[in-house]
């Protein structure tokens, strides 16, 4: 049978149509039902995406808080013992009567109160009701010397870097000469322990010869909170009236703190977690009398934002007087630090001591500077 040229078109056509019409009968609906699938997968991948990012986001944040709060809790259990030591305790009291003049005559230890609350865990806390129920060591210290000495040692004692609590205080003339004072007697001492609720820091504050004279420090080699000595002055020892402290990224602490020294609550800190350069700013002025201080970084500052007034700092001396702890860094790629803008408008000069800078690569660039500034 022979076929036309019309008639092989129309069979062409006719073939052509019949596997379209089967393509879009059989072959497409599983096609766009995967595409279908496919589409959904997607959209459900694109939703976990974005929790993800949220999640990382919140995790961010949750991490720098965890740090900052771990930098309030540091600073202040750097205030207390975290370890019932007698070993240390003895050195302790050797030290404060040898500096004051009093005479020992024996040193008595009763039993340690709760010594089984040392290691301190979350599940721990709901037990703390009172002073009572925290580690406790009583010392009687029977004593004689002069009148002038007893005060010098409970002087020394309330000054000193760890909370000493005085119990009881027991004195008796033993002079039988009027102008003579001859005091003999007991004193009764509490240590009171406050182990950190940080996993580690119990062990690494452990005392050492350094932290009993008040060189300790949580954060970078120096206590926030203790007795600084002025490089300028040999032998002198003052408070420091303001603390920064610049170091390396770690997983427990902040790059950045910056508070008032004396503020043992660490209510007054401010802190950054930042893996580049901080700007920080510190200002000094005085109103009606009195020195007032007002700082911030780029993620907090003091007085807290709202509050709208500045904060008054004590200073008793002739100058203010402000340190800085800084760490050579750890590699190439640590790139912390800070650019530090400093205005002082009091009438007293303000000293700014830069300790354990990075020979090489300094952590600390000084921006702007007002006058009446000594940085060393």
């Amino acid at each position: 049978m022979k076929f036309s040229e019309r008639d092989k078109l129309l069979i062409t056509i006719v073939a052509v149509v019949l596997i379209v019409v089967c393509y879009f009968m059989f072959l497409m609906p599983p096609v766009l039902d995967k595409v279908k699938v496919l589409r959904n997968q997607g959209e459900d991948l694109e939703k976990q995406i974005v929790e993800a990012q949220n999640v990382i986001g919140q995790s961010d944040a949750i991490s720098e808080q965890y740090k900052f709060l771990n930098a309030k809790i540091l600073a202040f259990s750097e205030n207390f013992f975290q370890k019932i030591e007698q070993e240390r305790i003895i050195l302790i009291l050797d030290q404060l009567l040898a500096e004051s003049g009093l005479q020992a005559k024996s040193i008595s230890f009763k039993e340690p109160q709760n010594l089984s609350l040392v290691d301190f865990s979350p599940d721990k806390i709901a037990v703390l009701q009172s002073r009572k129920d925290l580690p406790c060591l009583e010392v009687s210290l029977a004593y004689n010397g002069s009148f002038n000495q007893l005060l010098s040692f409970l002087g020394k004692i309330n000054e000193h870097n760890k909370k000493i609590l005085v119990k009881d205080v027991n004195l008796v003339n033993a002079s039988k000469q009027n102008n003579i004072s001859s005091l003999t007697g007991n004193i009764a001492l509490e240590f009171y322990a406050v182990p950190s609720l940080l996993n580690g820091t119990n062990g690494a504050l452990v005392w050492s010869e350094e932290e009993m004279i008040g060189l300790s420090d949580p954060f970078s080699g120096a206590s926030l909170v203790g007795i600084f000595k002025d490089p300028a002055e040999e032998g002198v020892d003052e408070f420091c009236d303001f603390v920064l402290t610049v170091k390396p990224i770690t997983a427990d602490l902040p790059t950045i703190v910056l508070g008032i020294d004396d503020d043992i609550s660490a209510e007054s800190f401010v802190f950054a977690d930042n893996p580049g350069v901080e700007d920080v700013e510190l200002r000094l002025f005085m109103h009606e009398g009195e020195y007032l201080c007002t700082y911030k970084t780029t993620k907090e500052s003091y007085p807290y934002s709202g509050l709208g007034v500045a904060i008054p700092f004590v200073n008793g001396d002739q100058k203010i007087v402000m340190k800085i702890f800084s760490n050579p860094r750890t590699s190439v790629e640590d790139q912390r630090g800070v650019n530090f803008n400093l205005y002082n408008e009091t009438d007293k000069p303000l000293f700014v001591y830069l300790i354990n800078e990075d020979p090489l690569r300094p952590r600390v660039n000084f921006g702007e500077l007002s006058s009446n500034i000594i940085i060393q």
